[in-house]
């Protein structure tokens, strides 16, 4: 792991397990787990190699972790509002990448949209701005 990667880990880490809550082992969420993966890669612009180094440290995280709010606590002080909602609309494009939104899911983005502190209508601003209805 080079120095790029250390960084970005050190810089970066705490938005991944949110988007690592929707990856799974499962064929039928392959779409979903490729947007993960190209999601993170663009936004933080991560080689496939420091993409996967960073998925396997958001995953070691996440099953350590009892809640997100030890994640989301971290971006609301590393990242201004502008950053929080475009961060929400690249969730949301995760959620929809298998063309299935499912009750949990919503409740998810919800929570996370609250632990976020978005205003009220970021949410559904980020949702039609990602694809969705």
């Amino acid at each position: 792991m080079g120095p790029r990667l250390l960084g970005s880990l050190r810089c970066t880490s705490r938005p991944a397990p949110c988007c690592s809550s929707w990856r799974t082992p499962t064929t039928s969420s392959r779409s979903r787990n490729d947007a993960t993966s190209e999601a993170l890669g663009r936004h933080f612009d991560l080689s496939q190699d420091e993409v996967r180094n960073l998925i396997d440290l958001a995953e070691q995280e996440r099953r350590q972790a009892t809640d997100l709010y030890r994640f989301t606590a971290v971006i609301n002080q590393s990242y201004d509002e502008g950053q929080r909602m475009a961060l929400a609309e690249v969730l949301w494009r995760v959620v929809f990448a298998d063309g299935h939104l499912s009750e949990h899911e919503t409740y998810l983005m919800r929570k996370l949209s609250n632990l976020l502190d978005l205003r009220p209508g970021y949410l559904a601003e980020a949702r039609r701005r990602a694809g969705g209805a």
